[in-house]
């Protein structure tokens, strides 16, 4: 599993943490 894997599960397992990770997720997507 790579580190964009990495931060979209945690950012879909830990929503009210996520609004940081938006960009990686635009990024990996």
């Amino acid at each position: 599993m790579n580190i964009e894997e990495q931060v979209i599960a945690f950012s879909l397992e830990n929503p009210h943490l996520a609004t940081g990770t938006n960009e990686y997720q635009c990024a990996a997507s």
